[in-house]
């Protein structure tokens, strides 16, 4: 009887470049979990207890936000490596899909990494800790409590699929703009970024129009809702879970069409 082997699952390839990109990624995760605590943390600390030693105060509580600096941090990370890495491995004979599995591979295991570590730490800061210092996970802790607020977080369980879920759609998002900026020339560049800019004024005419014919009935508003999970009683994380993994996919989807395509330039050593 034959065992499978991970070479019979996973190509050889894939392998060695998804161990590279993890190896980066563990780093940069050390380093953005150092500077994160020592500036949410270690520095407030240690500030409140120098101005209060020697005064008769007590302390407050010290709450940090966690999603939305870990998404942030993986949309940057991701974005800095999508030029280089295509290059260095199409150019060492990776086939562009294998590069985009090996992107999006990574990718996955970093925001599951990044989503259990935080969604841990908070969990244990917050149910055992002494209460003078607290994490929030905004905006995904607004779909793991029982009734409308932020607080208290009831389900960690929601709280950690849902901050997975929103650091994997940065992550997508951060890959496909580290992709654009090395694909397209600086005209489309100032062009997509305009429309940017732009979107927020359009979508605002297109739905005062919407009201102006159809008084009292905004189907963007209702449709916003309606991914969001904003409903009665409670919001529903599902739809907002269901949200972000459409997100993600669309970015990605992106990404693969633009790699396709790509082109590598190859300096020349005149």
């Amino acid at each position: 009887m034959s065992t499978v082997q991970p070479s019979d699952i996973i190509p050889h390839t894939i392998r060695i470049g998804l161990a590279r990109k993890l190896r980066l990624y563990a780093l940069s995760i050390g380093i953005f979990l150092a500077i994160y605590f020592t500036v949410t943390i270690v520095m407030p600390l240690v500030g409140r207890w120098i101005i209060t030693m020697n005064a008769d105060t007590e302390w407050g509580v010290l709450s940090s936000d966690v999603a939305l600096p870990s998404a942030i941090f993986m949309g940057i990370t991701s974005s800095v490596g999508a030029g280089s890495d295509f290059k260095l491995f199409l150019q060492n004979g990776f086939t562009r899909n294998h590069i985009f599995g090996i992107t999006l591979g990574a990718n996955a295991i970093a925001s599951f990494v990044l989503a259990v570590i935080m969604t841990v730490i908070g969990w244990l800061f917050n149910t055992w800790g002494t209460g003078n210092v607290t994490f929030q996970f905004l905006p995904v802790s607004f779909y793991a409590n029982e009734t409308w607020g932020w607080e208290p977080v009831s389900n960690y369980a929601i709280v950690g699929i849902l901050l997975f879920a929103l650091i994997f759609l940065a992550s997508a998002v951060g890959s496909w703009f580290g992709v654009f900026l090395d694909r397209a020339g600086v005209k489309t560049r100032l062009i997509v970024g305009g429309g940017f800019l732009l979107l927020p004024f359009v979508a605002g005419l297109i739905i005062d129009l919407f009201e102006t014919i159809t008084p009292g009935y905004d189907p963007f508003s209702l449709f916003a809702r309606k991914a969001l999970g904003l409903g009665n009683p409670t919001p529903q994380p599902w739809p907002f879970l269901a949200t972000l993994v459409v997100g993600g996919v669309i970015f990605y989807g992106v990404m693969y069409l633009l790699n396709r395509r790509r082109e590598v330039k190859h300096l020349s050593a005149s």
